[in-house]
Formats: structure tokens, sequence, C-alpha cells
């Protein structure tokens, strides 16, 4: 019977989560045993997460923060500040982050960081020029792929040293180029992969 009342009451939990839960039911089920309830963060709205204390958080349920696009943007400030590089990681990977914010963690000392900036949605062109011209193959990799990379810095990096960033340079540009003859050019220079990956 106890364990039967656990199950109930988790999945109670999670299903008052996903109804909008009032922020009182919220906070009471936080300070229960955590094997009895799961809290998914990672789905819950702004007006609850703007009464959670991230220093209470533990590391995963800040990461479920730091990715969560409904997190206010008071939140995503003080996880940016973060001296752990995965939940700055998820910060600059989040849809909701400021410009200013991507634009300060486009200076990162850590590659999965200035990466994880150049792969979000919302970073300018501006941002991914500064980025184009990286070190880390992986963070110029990202810019080839962003759909926001301006067409002068797709070209420049169709000619990049790595493989793998000339390969989403190239295929982003033919996604953009509306010209049959330069877009057949460039498929040319597709590897047999991205090949397939254009025919899908």
């Amino acid at each position: 019977m106890q364990q039967r009342d656990k199950i109930n009451k988790k999945i109670i939990s999670n299903n008052l989560i996903g109804l909008d839960a009032p922020t009182e039911i919220i906070s009471y089920l936080q300070g229960l045993d955590n094997n009895v309830f799961t809290i998914d963060l990672s789905g819950m709205n702004a007006q609850h997460l703007s009464t959670i204390d991230i220093a209470e958080l533990s590391f995963d349920d800040r990461i479920m923060v730091a990715k969560n696009p409904n997190t206010p943007i008071e939140c995503l400030i003080q996880l940016a500040d973060s001296n752990n590089r995965y939940i700055v990681e998820a910060v600059a990977e989040n849809p909701n982050t400021p410009i200013k914010i991507l634009n300060s963690l486009a200076n990162s000392y850590y590659d999965n960081v200035r990466a994880a900036v150049a792969k979000n949605s919302k970073s300018s062109a501006e941002i991914l020029a500064k980025l184009s011209v990286d070190q880390s193959s992986s963070v110029r990799r990202q810019v080839a792929r962003n759909e926001n990379t301006s067409i002068e810095i797709l070209r420049t990096l169709s000619k990049d040293i790595s493989s793998d960033v000339k390969d989403e340079a190239i295929i982003n540009i033919w996604r953009i180029e509306k010209d049959h003859k330069i877009k057949e050019s460039l498929f040319n220079r597709m590897n047999y992969f991205y090949k397939l990956a254009v025919y899908k």
C-alpha cells in the first residue's frame, strides 16, 4: 500500500507540473523526498521558475533550468556566471538567452561554450562573424551550420582547413543559393554523406 501511494504521489506531482500547478504546490513538492517526487524543471513555465532559488538546485536541475526556454532572463544571467562550463553551455544554447549574454559567452575560455553560442539560433551575424575565426574547428562548424551566418562568412568557411567546417558551410550556402548552376557546383563539392542529406 505504501509503495502504491508513492507511485500515485509521483504521478500526481508530475501531472501538477504539466497542468500549471499553483506555486505553493510546486514549492511543497520540491521540499519532499526526491526518491518519491520527480519535478521536471525542463517543462516548467516562467512563473514557476521565477520562484526557484538557483543556489538550492542540484547540478542536474540547474542544467534543466538553464536549457528551459521559459526560464526568466534574471535566472539565465545568474546561471551564466556559474563556474561550471556545462551549466554555462546550457545557457549559451538557450534561445531565450539575451544577445548581450551570448556576446559575452562568445569570449568564453571553453570551446563547448563558444560552440553553443555559435549554435544558438538567436546569435547575431556579428557574433557569428567573430566566432567564424575561432581556433576551434567545432566552434567554426557550428557557425557554418547557423542560418544567421552571412553568406560572405559562409563562403570563407567553405574554404576552411577543416573538412567538417567546409562541408557544413557548403551545404548551408547550397540551401540559400537560388542560382541552379551555382547550386550544382556546390553539390559537386559536397562529400557523399552531405549529398545524401540534401536528397532527404
